[in-house]
């Protein structure tokens, strides 16, 4: 069976040559009159995706891509680390290096970006640590994604990484752990990807919500309930923490005591795919539904007298994207 490593795109070498081989190779044709590759080098931060043992090659190649398409927008160093099914001998250590320069629209805008591929053994993290901090562009913000590394496996031997890095990255989509268990100072440097897709989401409930005062959103409420289908529980999870963070925030208006319980309940439908009910001991009502094609949304309100319906159509964001979002942006 082909490992992780023989599925991913690059040049196959010994790990001790990348990096002289990446130095010679950025500095161009010296008697050529063209600008040297390394002029369209303007590193931003250091990436290190690392790969679990039930990685498969799909999921490999996919998220190969996406930091591929992120770092064209976002100039940087990748790092893949793939585990290794054989023994691995750190003498001996074989990678492969992965490096395309890309033209932009104008024809005069180019962006080069670089992945570098190392197979490790789960048993040596010290040594992992050591040959990944060799590689790492020096003085750059280290963005590290753990993909299918279960927690205990974290907490006993990658904590060295996750000291080092600016943000922490996993999808609780697809994780069975929770990442947020990790012991670190800083929660808010933990990113969950599924967060990040739901951005949008967040933003339409958010733009209908706030067309009323928040007085009269929480006057007679009582619980909330957050429905999915399968594939988006995880997404349901985020929108539950998002909407408990917008109750716990009640500066300048009324308590709520007690606290509206928030609950995610699991159903099966041919038209939608995720729902909020909100419930009211009174006639108000607040009820947003994603269709099941997932771009378009759709709320209906009757708060304080005043009823209405409105529509969201969104424009589906591109894993690329949705990266971005997790590396630079959230709380």
């Amino acid at each position: 069976m082909a490992s992780i490593l023989d599925s991913l795109p690059g040049v196959p070498m010994p790990i001790s040559k990348i990096s002289r081989h990446l130095r010679e190779m950025w500095k161009g044709d010296e008697n050529s009159q063209s600008a040297a590759p390394s002029e369209f080098r303007a590193s931003q931060l250091n990436l290190i995706i690392h790969l679990g043992w039930k990685t498969t090659p799909e999921e490999a190649s996919r998220i190969f891509n996406t930091a591929i398409e992120f770092t064209q927008r976002h100039p940087g160093r990748i790092i893949i680390l793939a585990p290794s099914t054989d023994a691995v001998d750190e003498t001996t250590l074989d990678g492969k290096l992965f490096t395309q320069c890309y033209i932009g629209e104008s024809l005069r805008e180019m962006c080069c970006c670089e992945a570098l591929l190392l197979e490790y053994a789960s048993d040596e993290p010290r040594s992992l640590f050591n040959q990944v901090s060799i590689w790492l562009e020096s003085d750059l913000p280290i963005y590290h994604w753990f993909h299918r590394i279960p927690v205990k496996a974290v907490k006993n031997k990658y904590l060295v990484f996750v000291k080092t890095a600016k943000r922490i990255l996993y999808d609780s989509a697809i994780e069975l752990d929770d990442y947020t268990e990790i012991p670190i100072p800083d929660e808010w440097r933990i990113r969950d990807l599924a967060d990040a897709r739901m951005l949008p989401i967040k933003q339409s409930i958010g733009q209908v919500l706030s067309t009323f005062d928040a007085n009269l959103i929480i006057d007679g409420l009582q619980s909330i309930t957050v429905r999915a289908d399968e594939q988006n529980l995880a997404n349901a999870k985020q929108l539950k923490n998002w909407l408990k963070r917008c109750l716990d925030n009640t500066d300048g208006f009324e308590e709520l005591d007690p606290k509206p319980k928030i609950e995610i309940a699991d159903f099966q439908s041919e038209e939608k795919s995720m729902e909020v009910d909100f419930h009211y001991n009174n006639q108000q009502k607040f009820h947003w539904k994603l269709c099941k094609s997932g771009i378009e949304a759709v709320s209906e309100t009757f708060l304080g007298n005043r009823a209405g319906e409105h529509k969201a159509t969104f424009r589906n964001a591109g894993a690329e994207s949705v990266l971005a979002e997790a590396v630079f942006f959230g709380r």
